[in-house]
């Protein structure tokens, strides 16, 4: 469950339906064991910083529209811009 969390992203609800338990339960263990627990803006800024590279290859080095993006990967284009707003200045170091 850990795992989900903290590296694929998921909330306590999607953690929930894939165990086929409830998210409060899951919830309180986290508590219990000491877990971090993320906010979800937190949780949306890891996610678009994980995503930044994916999208920066799609967009900028295969040439893909944000449009055609969302067709054939399911990243909407408000999305994929603010995942390059974002996390761009990754690039200029």
């Amino acid at each position: 469950m850990l795992k989900m969390y903290n590296e694929d992203l998921l909330s306590f609800e999607q953690i929930a339906e894939a165990t086929e338990t409830d998210w409060w339960s899951i919830k309180q263990l986290f508590k219990f064991k000491g877990a971090d627990i993320l906010t979800t803006k937190e949780r949306g800024i890891r996610r678009r910083a994980r995503d930044f590279e994916r999208i920066y290859d799609l967009h900028y080095n295969n040439g893909l529209a944000f449009t055609r993006i969302y067709k054939e990967h399911g990243l909407s284009p408000t999305y994929c811009k603010q995942v390059i707003e974002e996390n761009i200045h990754k690039l200029k170091k």
